[in-house]
């Protein structure tokens, strides 16, 4: 953490026993911005699991592009709040009051996410949208497959794979004879 920042911290809240608080973004509190992120590149993120955002490998990517990129941090954000409108708000047996806040309950395998990277672009995937993306790669793949069969009778001279196989058919039955 940044020696200014924690020093000004510790003014705030100067023991641990204070009933003090202090603001979760202090530069811009009533502001929505990309604030946040500029704050984690300066080793002001107010808790350490803010901060370890920056210090990992894969995330620091992302950091650093939404805190040079104001305008890309709302587009993300945007969709982010599409997809989380999106989720079904689970109930029931399907739902969760947690017993400590900060952790899933051990026995809830509930709704995950997973942090996806395609062409240089990380993002956040429901387990149904990987199985679906897993899905179209492979009807993809099929049909390449497929089509890589039916130029088989083009190449052979025949104008269609209809002709292709009656002439096959026709050869067979001859043969039968």
């Amino acid at each position: 953490m940044d020696k200014t920042f924690a020093h000004g911290l510790k003014e705030v809240c100067p023991t641990n026993t204070t009933d003090a608080t202090t603001g979760m973004d202090i530069y811009s509190p009533i502001k929505f911005d990309n604030k946040y992120y500029v704050d984690l590149m300066n080793r002001q993120g107010l808790f350490t699991s803010d901060q370890d955002l920056y210090t990992h490998e894969v995330i620091k990517p992302i950091v650093e592009s939404f805190a040079h990129d104001e305008k890309l941090f709302f587009e993300k954000f945007v969709k982010a709040m599409i997809k989380m409108g999106q989720m079904e708000v689970l109930t029931g047996e399907k739902g969760e009051i947690r017993a400590h806040c900060f952790i899933r309950n051990p026995d809830n395998k509930g709704y995950f996410s997973y942090l996806t990277k395609e062409e240089d672009q990380y993002d956040l995937e429901s387990k149904d949208e990987l199985q679906e993306k897993e899905r179209k790669k492979e009807r993809k793949k099929e049909r390449k497959e497929n089509s890589q069969f039916s130029q088989i009778p083009q190449e052979l001279g025949f104008q269609s794979s209809n002709n292709f196989l009656t002439t096959a058919m026709d050869k067979h039955l001859a043969s039968q004879l």
